[in-house]
């Protein structure tokens, strides 16, 4: 690139800085070479950016300070008593639990565990799927993996998120409501056999098709959803099954119906509910109002029905993206952080025999207790 006479004079006299003979030097070019050379800069640019916004790979250090930023503890049994126990054959620091002699490495009870380092670019796309609430068959096409296996992932980033968030707590005025479904055994072979057995001795069917979800949602943040019975409940049974995540200062606002159902005081004694009436009920419990709609919908049109023994997940999920205060971004990269460094207490064959979590009536134990106790082992991925 040739510099005009000018610019060789300013550079004699010491006043031309970089820029200027930069700016110098392009004037001088032709139009193709000007317009090859800002191609030039926006490659070079969109590449940076891309480099700067492409999340780094993991390494068994990186994993081991996330998880133990706090401190180290043993993932099978939570000890803090855990001390260094030598390294793998590819570098890997191993541990070992005073309490439980158990050992464990960074990367131990995990969602990916041993496979994490060989898998994280297509757990971070399959979190993102997660994040977008697709389907399982949906989601193993994206990330490229079978059908199965994005089933496993699902249910164990949902096990490792339950651990994580499950026992928050719902303080100041929380909305009390309630929702039924179905109870389904999605991925069962026993299916049409509790059928037959509800048409032999069940008179009033319903009561044996449906269980009932109550719901709450803080007005101060937070929410629970929890399947606890068959058929309809009375308010204490509902209550007792948010019990655990209220305080002392939490003040349960429900409806009419759901309070006159009150059975028991014994449930209530220490528990503020108070009832909405009139015009503005549906005001008052608009936010739990909106849980339940964007629940069931989510269930019945998007999943198109869930086995009642995941339903607790599915709501922990729903209620994870659409309640939480932070940005998708942001909810996508926690949820991320969560499948990466969280416990996950279920592996791939114990994800199918999971236990319903309903709470039966004596004359419902004596109907159903067999029949529920086989299918924990003969089921299938739904």
């Amino acid at each position: 690139i040739k510099s005009s006479a000018a610019s060789d004079v300013y550079k004699r006299q010491g006043k031309m800085n970089k820029s200027d003979e930069l700016f110098s030097a392009f004037s001088m070019l032709s139009k193709k070479e000007k317009e090859a050379f800002l191609l030039k800069i926006k490659s070079v640019e969109e590449e940076r950016q891309t480099q700067k916004g492409k999340p780094s790979l993991l390494t068994p250090e990186k994993v081991q300070n996330n998880r133990f930023a706090n401190d180290f503890f043993c993932p099978h049994c939570e000890s803090r008593h855990v001390v260094r126990y030598g390294k793998r054959p590819d570098g890997t620091q191993r541990f070992k639990c005073a309490d439980c002699r158990k050992v464990f490495q960074a990367t131990t009870n995990t969602v990916l565990g041993k496979n994490t380092y060989q898998n994280q670019e297509k757990l971070r796309v399959y979190v993102n799927c997660m994040c977008k609430e697709l389907s399982v068959r949906q989601s193993a096409k994206i990330c490229g993996i079978t059908v199965p296996t994005a089933f496993a992932w699902r249910h164990k980033i949902l096990n490792a998120l339950r651990n994580t968030c499950e026992h928050q707590m719902l303080s100041g005025t929380v909305e009390l409501d309630r929702t039924f479904f179905n109870l389904s055994f999605k991925g069962s072979r026993q299916a049409s056999e509790f059928k037959q057995l509800i048409e032999k001795y069940d008179k009033n069917k319903e009561s044996l098709q449906q269980v009932c979800v109550p719901l709450a949602v803080g007005r101060d943040g937070g929410f629970t959803g929890k399947v606890s019975t068959l058929g309809r409940s009375s308010t204490d049974t509902i209550v007792s099954a948010i019990k655990d995540h209220l305080t002392s200062q939490s003040k349960l606002l429900t409806d009419a119906e759901i309070f006159k159902n009150n059975q028991h005081e014994k449930t209530l004694r220490n528990v503020n509910l108070t009832t909405v009436k009139g015009i503005n009920e549906d005001r008052s419990l608009d936010a739990v109002r909106k849980f339940k709609q964007g629940i069931n919908e989510s269930i019945h049109l998007k999943f198109r029905g869930v086995a009642t023994k995941y339903i607790n997940d599915y709501i922990l999920w729903y209620g994870f993206l659409h309640l939480s205060k932070q940005k998708p971004k942001e909810c996508e990269n926690l949820l991320y952080d969560i499948a990466l460094y969280s416990i996950c207490s279920v592996n791939t064959r114990s994800i199918g025999k999971q236990m319903m979590p309903i709470k039966l009536s004596s004359g419902q134990k004596m109907l159903l207790s067999e029949f529920l106790d086989g299918l924990a082992e003969n089921t299938m991925n739904d």
